[in-house]
């Protein structure tokens, strides 16, 4: 697709998103917004940031040396549909990018629109996971393409993040949701961000 018609798919797809956002919740200052702005100041950013990570990542696209692996149906491995089990919990999910290089290696990718690159490759190695136990293929590596900076991270060792460890964290977060215990972890940066903290009597409190 060329770059028009794909900035023309975001922006269609964008005011449908947004359309449905404000019926949902017509007050804009109950909207969660980056900084200190705005709720419109804030949409009007997102969208001229959105619009130019569409064109970065087309662009580095075209020159990545990584191609989407093909699926037995014949299809790129964009958003694999999987379903799973990891300590004892039923997980259903969506890998972003499985990748192949030259030597038809697997290499899954998760795509980042946010700021922040995450600290533990947990999203990668579930992906791992999934993949391994629905296509029988084994990705011993992975990244996260960081849409503000135009590129992914460097390659990450999934072989280096405990597989006991990751059932565990699944066991523990079931096992407590059923319990319905939920922990605050209160700070500034995530009650600001959090999406339930009119919920929360830690936050009610302060």
């Amino acid at each position: 697709m060329p770059v028009l018609g794909a900035l023309q798919v975001f922006t269609a797809t964008w005011d449908q998103l947004i359309a449905k956002a404000q019926e949902e919740q017509p007050n804009l200052n109950q909207w969660l917004r980056g900084g200190r702005k705005s709720t419109t100041t804030d949409i009007e950013d997102r969208y001229r940031t959105g619009r130019s990570q569409v064109v970065g990542y087309i662009e580095y696209a075209k020159q990545d040396h990584l191609k989407p692996l093909t699926l037995p149906d014949g299809e790129p491995a964009v958003e694999v549909g999987v379903e799973t089990e990891i300590g004892g919990v039923r997980v259903l999910g969506y890998i972003d990018l499985v990748l192949e290089d030259f030597e038809g290696t697997p290499f899954v990718r998760d795509l980042k629109t946010g700021t922040k690159t995450p600290h533990l490759p947990v999203q990668l190695k579930v992906y791992q996971r999934g993949l391994r136990d629905v296509l029988g293929v084994e990705a011993d590596w992975g990244d996260y393409y960081m849409a503000k900076d135009g590129q992914p991270t460097d390659p990450i060792d999934l072989g280096s993040f405990s597989e006991p460890l990751l059932e565990r964290w699944f066991t523990d977060m079931d096992q407590a949701e059923r319990a319905g215990i939920y922990m605050p972890n209160p700070s500034s940066d995530n009650c600001w961000s959090c999406p339930v903290k009119h919920h929360c009597p830690v936050y009610r409190s302060n």
